[in-house]
């Protein structure tokens, strides 16, 4: 829309353009050259129109749309003067200099001065505000030699205008460059993105303009100027700019420029300048004392010295600016360097020429019994270990194409006195603002101690599991005796005390084989018995151990198996453990009346099994927690729910031993579904069947 909205007014302007020059060149429309003063006032118009209309678009945002008011003003401004200078064209043959026409243009030029005032740009330093000053005088004074020495100087110091035509004739090219100046400020200072494009064609609009004028009182000192000049063409230029400079401003959000994500750096450069500036008025100076200018050479002296000081100035700024962020860089430098090598854990890093060290912290020197010096430019082939070198072919993925963004891996490596020590290694990619890889950090986190106290703790556990298992056999036995009433009958309240503690006996038994299952796993000691089994016996032995707390629950289990002779490759009994723990937990958080449904099918080459429910879901921060040891989606569900926190670890872990994978889903309100997948022993497709069991 917008983009449209700016190409129709484009087309329009340059037709009228067009129009002009075609005038210009034949003039095919009556009454003289004063006729074309009559093709002003519709293109100021426009730039009215465009203004108004870029100031409503921009009524949230109060400095942009207050800038754009503004400027409508200095529009209408404009077109007063060109329709009053139409109207002396064609009373006058020679229509009077300065006029009522004179008295609006000047008028305009305080609009544009009040607009800059409103402009949306990032505040300025101290330092830019200098820096601002000198350029603006610098381009000022440079631009005021051109046109003074070369243009208006001649006629007025010969004294061939009136005083107050002269003043006029100078006050036309000297607002231009003020507003030039201006307009460069602004355009060297971060401004809003939205504003950068309309900026820079105003600021073409008032370039067009200092030619213009300059050119304009220069002939009308010298009576050359006459009405339908072909230099009215640019002033049909500059308001063209300015029209299409408001046709293109879009809104801006108040909050973006508050919060200082609406702006982005310097829509020009500023480098250029001051030397351009200075490289103009010296050698405007130095033409004009060749070709015996109007004034003594000790005014020219005294312009070249002031222009001189102004970018010397400058460049002094620039460098104390320099020194200033060099000595900010050394110190973060100094900063990071102190982090680096003191860091705990061993850091290097490397380029994207090849797996060579390009630096390397104190910590992993230590870690490999050499300095960072003799690292650097080597590869790790004199710390790796077998294991280490499939983290080498990572590392080498990620150098090579910056396709591993995070990659994280336990392995071995050489230490320092010779032996063997684990690592926990961290490969990252760093990546320039563009997202292309610069460089590939690795981080080793020697955990050789954690892993030795985990093997002790484990094997603690595996003791005290087995140590428990008998005592709690012998309880578990004579408390069944009692309650059995072996050794006489007993009273209604012994008997229900009896009745807990085999409950509390029988949930403790679960909760050392859960342990000790849980320790076999993360040991890699679980053993497996693999055959082929039936999915649908595995599914129907589950729902069957289960049915008892179904019915209790009032819960419903739907079991759809979609190919009749589905058939794995797993430990059967280990499968049901697993289904088991599923259809449980599914019963115990659905409410009453709920359905669980149980699904197994064949996809992409394994067994696919999902049990849903329709209860409460799990929160998405914790779909992959539920699955860390005594994992609990609210604390409370251990005392409510029962459970000892290790069902779903081991599930886990017995998935993970059949090659498998189990994960969650769970969409807001919508209970959750655990899938998991498992290798297949042949599959032989069926019709689809389900039904329901109550």
């Amino acid at each position: 829309m917008e983009r449209s909205r700016t190409r129709a007014w484009a087309i329009g302007l340059g037709a009228w353009l067009l129009l002009y020059l075609s005038w210009q060149r034949w003039h095919w429309l009556p009454g003289g050259l004063a006729v074309g003063q009559l093709f002003l006032p519709p293109v100021d118009a426009a730039a009215l129109t465009a203004a108004l209309l870029a100031a409503r678009r921009c009524a949230a945002c109060g400095r942009l749309r207050w800038f754009w008011r503004l400027m409508a003003g200095a529009c209408a401004a404009q077109l007063a003067a060109d329709a009053l200078t139409a109207v002396n064209a064609l009373r006058y043959a020679a229509p009077p200099f300065p006029s009522w026409a004179d008295a609006c243009f000047l008028a305009a030029y305080a609009f544009l001065f009040a607009a800059l005032v409103f402009v949306p740009v990032s505040r300025s330093t101290r330092p830019q505000r200098r820096r601002t000053l000198i350029d603006g005088a610098t381009v000022v004074l440079g631009g005021g030699v051109f046109v003074w020495y070369f243009l208006l100087g001649p006629t007025i110091v010969a004294g061939a205008a009136r005083p107050l035509a002269a003043v006029v004739s100078i006050a036309y090219p000297i607002c231009d460059l003020l507003l030039l100046a201006g307009l460069s400020a602004l355009l060297l200072r971060p401004s809003p993105t939205t504003l950068r494009t309309p900026l820079l064609l105003v600021a073409a609009g008032v370039l067009t303009a200092v030619v213009a004028d300059t050119i304009y009182g220069a002939a009308v000192l010298n009576g050359s100027y006459r009405n339908g000049d072909p230099l009215d063409t640019l002033y049909l230029v500059q308001f063209s700019a300015f029209a299409l400079a408001a046709v293109g401003q879009r809104p801006l959000d108040p909050a973006l420029l508050a919060a200082g994500r609406a702006s982005r750096g310097p829509a020009i450069g500023t480098a250029w300048l001051p030397h351009a500036a200075l490289a103009l008025g010296l050698g405007l100076v130095l033409g004009v004392e060749l070709g015996h200018a109007f004034f003594p050479d000790v005014s020219l002296l005294a312009i070249a010295v002031v222009l001189t000081a102004l970018v010397a100035a400058r460049q002094l700024l620039v460098q104390r600016e320099l020194l200033r962020v060099q000595r900010q860089l050394a110190e973060s430098e100094r900063r990071f360097r102190a982090i680096f090598d003191t860091a705990a854990v061993g850091i290097t890093c490397n380029d994207l020429d090849g797996p060579a060290i390009v630096d390397a912290n104190a910590t992993f020197a230590r870690m490999v019994g050499r300095t960072p010096e003799q690292l650097r430019g080597r590869g790790y082939d004199a710390i790796a270990t077998p294991d280490f070198r499939g983290a080498d072919r990572v590392l080498a993925r990620a150098i090579r194409d910056g396709a591993v963004d995070h990659h994280q891996q336990e392995l071995g490596y050489r230490a320092a006195d010779g032996t063997t020590r684990r690592a926990m290694l961290t490969i990252s990619t760093v990546r320039d603002r563009r997202g292309a890889p610069t460089h590939v950090v690795c981080v080793f986190e020697d955990v050789t101690r954690r892993r030795a106290a985990e093997r002790v703790k484990d094997e603690l556990v595996s003791v005290v599991g087995h140590e428990l298992r008998t005592p709690l056999t012998s309880i578990r036995g004579a408390l069944g005796l009692l309650h059995a009433g072996v050794l006489g009958e007993l009273p209604d309240e012994a008997s229900a005390m009896i009745a807990a503690a085999i409950s509390n006996t029988d949930r403790l038994a679960r909760l050392v084989d859960a342990t000790l299952d849980v320790e076999r796993i993360e040991a890699g000691r679980l053993e497996l018995a693999r055959t082929p089994v039936a999915a649908r016996t595995v599914v129907a032995q589950s729902v069957q151990a289960v049915q008892a707390a179904a019915d209790a629950a009032g819960v419903a289990i739907e079991v759809e198996v979609e190919v009749e002779a589905l058939t794995l490759d797993g430990d059967a009994d280990r499968l049901v453990q697993v289904l088991v723990n599923l259809l449980g937990n599914a019963i115990t958080f659905s409410p009453p009346a709920g359905v669980v449904t149980v699904r197994a099918r064949e996809h992409d080459g394994a067994a696919h099994v999902s049990v849903h429910d329709d209860g409460r879901g799990i929160p998405a921060e914790q779909l992959e927690a539920v699955f860390e040891r005594f994992g609990q989606v609210d604390a409370s569900d251990a005392r409510e729910k029962g459970g000892t926190g290790l069902g779903l670890p081991i599930a886990r872990g017995i998935v993970a031993a059949h090659g498998g994978r189990i994960w969650v889903e769970s969409p807001p309100g919508a209970g959750a579904t655990f899938h998991l997948t498992l290798p297949l022993a042949h599959v032989e497709p069926r019709a689809v069947r389900a039904e329901a069991i109550r």
